[in-house]
């Protein structure tokens, strides 16, 4: 099975983007891929410590990188809920931002764990 038929479970994911975003190469694509894991949890722990300690801006900070790490790699979807959360943080949206944080850190976590098994395979 390709990288793109094992990726392509992921709600809003376009290969092509990803590809283009990695100079048209595969291998690249593979090494910004493998980075993406090991940072998902760490992320969303200063997410929650963030939102818990009411630091938006540091909020808003790692949303933003959740937001150009997933336009990168074609995850559109989890993209613009990325975006959502860094301006609704950035604009003091408080209450978007904790109705739908839980939703957002599973959706996060479920695309890094689909990069891990489309990696390991």
């Amino acid at each position: 099975m390709s990288l793109e038929e094992k990726l392509s479970v992921i709600e809003g994911f376009d290969y092509e983007t990803a590809l283009t975003n990695s100079a048209g190469e595969e291998d690249f694509l593979k090494e910004i891929l493998s980075e993406i894991p090991g940072e998902c949890e760490d992320r969303i722990g200063r997410m929650q410590k963030s939102l818990k300690e009411g630091n938006y801006k540091n909020y808003c900070v790692e949303a933003h990188a959740i937001k150009s790490l997933m336009a990168t790699i074609g995850v559109k979807a989890l993209s613009e809920r990325g975006r959502k959360h860094e301006f609704a943080s950035r604009d003091g949206d408080i209450d978007f931002v904790k109705a739908d944080c839980d939703s957002f850190y599973e959706d996060y976590r479920k695309v890094c764990s689909v990069i891990t098994q489309a990696l390991e395979e």
